[in-house]
């Protein structure tokens, strides 16, 4: 589609984004979205045997960084459909999906690189995840970074709870930042310069929208699984959908059912006049935002607290 789509996907991205930083407090935490640039595959992604490397690959994402390249921004993510995996010993390892510096905002490690599926928002827990790292937040149940002295570690909040920063299911935890992150980010943000906390650019746009706003529960599915003509939900009303939990299932060779379990976006209809909203199935208000015309630029460039 038209660039000015990328840009409101982008916008309405951010919107699910920030919801999991709502609990934030000293400082309060808001988005926005200041630049958008395009056609950087050629330049910043790194291919190794025909994948993308992730570590190379943010490497080149800080060295544009310190060449102010981002400079409009406190925080620079590629965003990319291609499929990301790490490298060990220059040999292919695990696949990834997003990786970022911690603690790097506003300097030359402000920057992340996170997998999307387009027009899924499949990526925004990830991109959520990956913000909070260069916000300052670690893993949780992870020891204090040397980098930064003084900074606290997370030891006291459990991988098992399952919050933000944890791979561990956690339901409705998943969508917020444990004590221990909140503390981290709070400690980095107390070492920032004034010219990094004040804002000093608009917004290039500002969405009203959440991504699963104005979509039905089946086209949900069939967004989670392109390709899949058949998608849907396994059932049309369900004790899951209370719990911002849908099970969509297509057929396979025109005989076998297959089905798979997803979080429901943000605003998306969950039970009668109710949505999701951070996991939480309710009547919930949705804030409104003010739109601003679409500011868009196309470029070609030529160009360890690393944490995923």
């Amino acid at each position: 589609k038209s660039l000015s789509d990328l840009i409101i996907y982008l916008a309405t991205m951010l919107n699910a984004v920030e919801l999991r930083f709502l609990d934030m407090t000293d400082p309060m935490i808001t988005f926005q979205l200041n630049y958008v640039m395009t056609d950087l595959n050629d330049e910043v992604l790194c291919w190794k045997d025909g994948q993308v490397d992730i570590n190379a690959t943010l490497e080149i994402m800080k060295s544009l960084a310190m060449k102010e390249v981002f400079n409009r921004c406190d925080i620079a993510v590629l965003m990319t459909s291609e499929d990301l995996v790490y490298f060990e010993d220059e040999e292919i390892g695990s696949d990834a999906d997003g990786v970022a510096f911690t603690g790097g905002v506003c300097g030359a490690e402000k920057v992340a690189v996170v997998e999307d599926t387009p027009y899924t928002y499949n990526g925004v827990h990830r991109l959520a995840h990956e913000v909070a790292h260069i916000l300052g937040a670690s893993h949780d149940n992870a020891s204090a970074l040397e980098k930064f002295p003084g900074y606290p570690g997370s030891e006291s909040c459990p991988w098992s709870h399952g919050y933000l920063m944890s791979y561990c299911e956690g339901r409705r935890n998943r969508y917020k930042l444990s004590n221990c992150s909140r503390n981290q980010v709070r400690f980095i943000y107390r070492t920032l310069r004034k010219e990094c906390t004040d804002v000093s650019e608009e917004a290039c746009y500002t969405s009203d929208f959440y991504p699963g706003m104005n979509i039905t529960r089946r086209e949900f599915c069939k967004l989670m699984h392109l390709g899949e003509p058949t998608a849907k939900p396994k059932h049309k009303r369900s004790s899951r959908h209370e719990q911002c939990r849908i099970k969509c299932c297509w057929k396979y060779e025109d005989f076998v059912g297959v089905c798979q379990v997803h979080y429901m976006s943000e605003g998306l209809k969950c039970g009668p006049s109710k949505t999701c909203k951070r996991g939480v199935c309710a009547r919930h208000q949705w804030n409104k935002s003010i739109r601003r015309s679409v500011q868009t630029q196309h470029t070609n460039l030529i160009p360890s607290n690393k944490a995923f």
